[in-house]
């Protein structure tokens, strides 16, 4: 499960053998600083056919500092492990273990949308987003 998340509903089935397993917000702590960025760790369960990251109005958290435009520099980065995350671990922790990684160029208006991963094996998903503020759904397909 990740940690930090908001509106979990572990077990919501959304049809076709989809199950939603964690609903979070960007950024974690409701600030808006351009420096910042969020992560989050998030098991999939075991027998996972693919995963799925559903997001939704993305948007730079800040988009001016010391009225410079920063509005452009707002990007989500989504990794697909093959090994369990825990929370503290950062991307350091399990480079070596990312079978499959997209990013959102949410700075270039990439808002709405969803990232796939149509694999067997993942056992985790590692989400970072950097000077971004939104909404995302982790979905299993079993």
């Amino acid at each position: 499960m990740a940690s930090g998340c908001t509106n979990t509903q572990t077990g919501n089935n959304t049809g076709s053998g989809e199950k939603v397993i964690a609903e979070l917000n960007l950024p974690k702590d409701n600030s808006s600083s351009a420096s910042s960025s969020s992560d989050y760790n998030v098991t999939i369960p075991e027998g996972a056919k693919s995963v799925k990251i559903k997001y939704q109005g993305l948007q730079a958290a800040t988009t001016s500092i010391g009225g410079t435009d920063v509005s452009s520099m707002a990007t989500l980065g989504v990794f697909a492990l093959n090994m369990v995350p825990t929370e503290g671990q950062s991307y350091a922790d399990f480079s070596g273990n990312v079978v499959s990684s997209k990013s959102v160029d949410v700075g270039g208006g990439e808002s709405d949308g969803t990232i796939e991963f149509n694999q067997t094996g993942i056992k985790g998903v590692f989400i970072a987003g950097v000077n971004v503020k939104g909404k995302l759904t982790v979905s299993a397909i079993t």
